[in-house]
């Protein structure tokens, strides 16, 4: 359910794991948002979100998959929450960190939970999602592509 103020999930819905590109048929190596979000009313709702500005995105559902789509694919934000099943938020973000072809990705962290600080110099957004704020930190991020 996408709101003028927030964004919220319900646990229904499919993945959005095909990179959606503006203009036909293009896919890029670089650019654009990965979502990495196990609800999938959520990461739906955060593709089309982006798809409608025009922003190249992605959505997978843990962090295995998200280190599994950056081989051949650098967005310019990547979008965590922290708690998903096979590799959450947190062994992403210190794996993506620890990788030098990765640690130029600017990280946002998305979460349910009360964390203030989640991991140290990484954005945080409380879900449910405020769409403008995350529209416009990802907007400063990947331009006006």
């Amino acid at each position: 359910m996408i709101a003028s103020s927030g964004i919220a999930g319900n646990g229904r819905g499919s993945e959005s794991s095909k990179l959606r590109t503006p203009g036909p048929d293009r896919t890029p190596t670089t650019g654009g948002v990965l979502v990495v979000e196990d609800d999938p009313d959520l990461q739906r709702e955060l593709v089309e979100l982006f798809d409608v500005q025009k922003i190249s995105v992605m959505g997978v559902s843990n962090g295995q998959e998200a280190l599994a789509k950056m081989i051949d694919w650098r967005p310019s934000v990547i979008l965590v929450d922290l708690m998903m099943p096979l590799m959450n938020g947190w062994e992403l973000v210190s794996r993506m960190r620890a990788d030098p072809r990765l640690s130029s990705v600017t990280i946002f962290v998305m979460t349910a939970h009360g964390t203030r600080a989640a991991i140290k110099g990484i954005p945080v957004f409380h879900k449910p999602l405020n769409r403008d704020s995350l529209l416009r930190a990802v907007r400063a991020c990947v331009g006006g592509n």
